[in-house]
């Protein structure tokens, strides 16, 4: 007697220890969920500076893609007025008058 009344009996142990094992399960699925969204707000963080690197890289690629265009410009722009000094100091070379250019 003097034993069941110092200690609870065993279906409240047992009621205890299943709570405690129910809230065990409980909190480690909570701990889980919890590091899943962790993980998706670094991924989140992570794919938004990722973005934000790529918008740099494409604008400076536009602005190569630019400067490339205008260089071009200027290539075939030299290239014919080279090609115009060509044929007019050909033709004087033809005509007989010897013309020195710098």
């Amino acid at each position: 007697m003097y034993f069941r009344r110092r200690y609870p009996s065993t279906s409240s142990l047992i009621i205890i220890t299943g709570a405690l094992l129910l809230l065990t399960f409980m909190l480690k699925h909570l701990y889980d969920n919890n590091q899943k969204c962790n993980r998706m707000n670094n991924y989140q963080q992570l794919m938004q500076e990722l973005s934000d690197h790529m918008q740099s890289v494409e604008l400076a690629a536009n602005k190569s893609a630019a400067n490339l265009n205008q260089l071009n410009k200027v290539l075939i722009q030299q290239h014919q007025q080279l090609a115009q000094k060509l044929e007019i100091t050909g033709d004087d070379k033809k005509s007989g008058n010897i013309h020195k250019s710098k």
